[in-house]
């Protein structure tokens, strides 16, 4: 019965009746007298919303199940590929250890890093499958600290790619936000590894991390200095799957992203097109009524120690 509509076909009319019948359950309200056409119209209209109701809780159903089937392979591949990338790494040492030839380095060297890439990929599935039910458990965080602990390794890691992360603080180094610190973290690794990949094949190579109040909100900006997000792309960045053209990842990065930051009442937004020049990410955290000092804007601080380039 729950899959057939249901149509009130009554002399009563005015508003409260009309309110007292859609109430009680009826999908539609039709007052005497009235047209066959107009009743054979209103019949087809609601049909046809039954159809595509059942379709998407079919499709509901059956994305369901395979995210909790995709959920435990991924989860059983994680020991092999331990073990494959743990059999890479010590064939590299024996090798380094002997005269080996450039060709077999550049050989276990290419299966170490696939092994890397399948368990960023897997982690990433993993992540994104917790994170759409997991709780956030936000507790007081010094912004400009937490801030400084999440960028300064990336930076390090990235200069021997040729990239420059600088961080940019607009904040009192006194201010507490609440925040889930682990997910607020990984939101904006995520951020940075998309940043990361999309510079590998660029000659500027330049990533910002910003940070200042904004009205009721702490605003965290990541913007590059790539190529860009195609306009096509811009407004289904952060859907599942969608790899906005790239032939790598999984596509779940961004839509982690935004569970993450919609889990702590946030909202995250891009710009295909930065004054950077390439794509930018802007993460906004409500304050939540914690008393804000005011802002004092700090000098732009390289997290390696040295003056931003």
């Amino acid at each position: 019965m729950a899959g057939i509509p249901i149509l009130l076909v009554t002399a009563k009319t005015g508003e409260d009746a009309v309110i007292e019948g859609l109430e009680l359950g009826a999908d539609d309200y039709v007052t005497k007298p009235f047209a066959v056409r107009e009743l054979e119209a209103r019949i087809a209209a609601q049909l046809r919303s039954k159809q595509i109701e059942r379709q998407l809780h079919e499709r509901e159903s059956r994305l369901a199940a395979i995210g909790q089937m995709t959920s435990s392979v991924v989860h059983d591949l994680r020991n092999p590929l331990t073990l494959i990338k743990g059999y890479a790494e010590l064939a590299m040492a024996v090798a380094n250890r002997g005269e080996p030839s450039d060709a077999i380095l550049r050989e276990l060297t290419k299966v170490n890093n696939a092994a890397d890439r399948l368990r960023e990929m897997i982690e990433e599935i993993l992540a994104y499958s917790r994170s759409g039910s997991a709780d956030v458990v936000p507790q007081p965080a010094a912004v400009a600290k937490f801030l400084d602990h999440t960028v300064r390794p990336l930076a390090i890691e990235m200069e021997k790619q040729g990239i420059v992360l600088e961080l940019v603080v607009e904040l009192d180094t006194d201010l507490e936000v609440p925040l889930d610190q682990e997910r607020i973290r990984r939101a904006l690794e995520n951020l940075l590894a998309n940043a990361r990949e999309e510079l590998v094949e660029c000659q500027k190579k330049r990533i910002v991390v910003e940070s200042r109040v904004e009205g009721d909100d702490l605003l965290i900006r990541v913007a590059d200095s790539g190529r860009g997000i195609p306009e096509e792309f811009v407004g289904r960045v952060f859907e599942p799957f969608e790899t906005a053209g790239k032939k790598r990842g999984t596509g779940l990065g961004l839509a982690t992203v935004r569970n993450l930051i919609k889990a702590h009442g946030g909202e995250v937004s891009v710009e295909g097109r930065s004054t950077e020049g390439g794509a930018a990410f802007t993460v906004r955290l409500p304050l939540a009524g914690m008393s804000v000092s005011p802002v004092r804007t700090q000098p732009p601080t390289h997290p390696s120690g040295g003056a931003p380039v």
